[in-house]
Parts: structure tokens; C-alpha cells; sequence
């Protein structure tokens, strides 16, 4: 009898044991969930088609560009955007990226190709025309190709995030992409409109509603649309 009672003894407390693990697990994966409204860098959570990697560059390389040389190369990166290969002419688009303003010559070429039917490369072009900036008929030309169709929107949202902030005329165009269902819009645009301080107040009201109630929460927790909105709200009104 003893033994049978030691046995059913063994097994309520192994059985303790696995409940308090599993309540253990359970509040742990709550926590995990959490939405997390701290101050974070919007930067981290944007989408990134593709990254300028060993890989990236290898494919340029191949065809005999010195990616090394910079902007010695820069006539070849833009000689590559016409390549034919999607994953060239993204590599060359991020090539140019790196460059900065130093790639100002490529502009022309990077505009068009934001058009591409390529995701990689339309976006590839975008995060070039960021990183190179853009002055206001630029700007204005990119606004244009944004309204007509939501994947070119994507694009030419991104690339404004790279726009003068003498360019005041685009506002209204990334103020409309604050309304639009794809978070990554959102979060582009309130980055854009970030870019012009205090000259940006008419999209406050736009802002604050994002700021408040967007419902977007990212795999990590983090309410990253309402957080960048809150961003560019302190910004503007520094």
C-alpha cells in the first residue's frame, strides 16, 4: 500500500511539475506579446526588399565592375540598371546607394527604373533615391508615378524619404499615404513627412490619428506605425 501511495505521490508532483511549466510558458509568450509603445527606430522594422551584401555585390563583380572604386564605377552601375537581369540591376541600383550623394549622375536612370516590373528592382531604385536625396522637381516627378497603382505608391513613398525639405509640394501626396491599409506605407510616409519639421504641421492632425489608434502590430510586439508617427509628431513640433 505504501508503495502504491509513494507512486501516486511521484506522479501528482511530476504533474504539479508540468502545470507550473506550462503556466510558466504561457505567461512568458504574454510578455513576448506585449505590445511594446517605447521609443524604438523605425529604421529597423521598414521593408527591405534586398540587402547590398558579398552576394549582391559578387553578381557585379562577375561582370568585371570594381564595386570598390565607387564612384570611379559609377557610369558602369548605370550602364547595369539596363541589364535585363533583375538581380543585376537591383545590385547595381544598391551599388549606387552606397555612394550617396556622389551618385547624384544616376538619377535619371533610377527614376525610370523605379517603374520596373521587377519588385526588386523598383525598390532597389527607391532605397537608392533616398540614400542619393532628391531635389523638388524630382520630388514632383516621383509623386506623379505614385499615383497610379499602389506598388508604384510603395516605391515612390519610400524614395521621398530621400526629398528635400524645400520640397513642401509632395506633403499632401505623403499626407494621403498615411491613410493607406499596407503598414509599410504608413511607416515610409510618416518617415518622409518627418523629414520636413516644423514645415509639415498640416499632417499633425493625420498623424495623431495614427499615433493613437493604428492597429498594426509587428511580429515583434511593437506598434510600429503609431510609434513612427509619434516620432515625426515630436519632430514637428520641436
Amino acid at each position: 500500500m505504501r508503495k502504491k501511495s509513494m507512486k501516486r505521490y511521484t506522479y501528482l508532483v511530476i504533474l504539479v511539475i508540468i502545470i507550473v511549466i506550462i503556466i510558466a510558458i504561457g505567461l512568458a509568450g504574454i510578455n513576448m506579446s506585449r505590445p511594446n509603445n517605447e521609443t524604438i527606430n523605425p529604421d529597423n522594422f521598414r521593408s527591405y526588399t534586398t540587402t547590398y551584401n558579398m552576394d549582391t555585390k559578387q553578381l557585379l563583380i562577375d561582370m568585371g565592375i570594381d564595386v570598390n572604386q565607387g564612384e570611379k564605377v559609377l557610369g558602369e552601375l548605370v550602364a547595369a540598371l539596363d541589364n535585363g537581369d533583375p538581380d543585376i540591376e537591383m545590385a547595381a541600383a544598391l551599388a549606387i546607394s552606397e555612394l550617396g550623394s556622389k551618385g547624384k549622375a544616376a538619377v535619371p536612370s533610377l527614376l525610370i527604373k523605379l517603374k520596373s516590373y521587377a519588385p526588386i528592382v523598383s525598390m532597389g531604385s527607391a532605397i537608392a533615391l533616398e540614400k542619393i536625396g532628391l531635389e523638388p522637381k524630382e520630388a514632383e516627378k516621383i509623386v506623379k508615378m505614385g499615383t497610379k497603382g499602389s506598388c508604384l505608391k510603395s516605391v515612390a513613398v519610400r524614395a521621398l524619404n530621400g526629398v528635400s525639405p524645400d520640397a513642401i509640394g509632395v506633403l499632401p501626396f505623403l499626407i494621403d499615404a498615411l491613410s493607406d491599409s499596407d503598414p509599410t506605407i504608413k511607416l515610409d510616409a510618416c518617415m518622409a513627412i518627418s523629414k520636413f519639421g516644423p514645415k509639415a504641421k498640416m499632417a499633425l492632425q493625420e498623424l495623431q490619428e495614427l499615433a493613437e489608434n493604428d492597429p498594426y502590430l509587428h511580429p515583434a510586439g511593437i506598434y510600429i506605425v503609431r510609434n513612427a508617427a509619434k516620432e515625426a509628431i515630436d519632430i514637428i513640433n520641436k
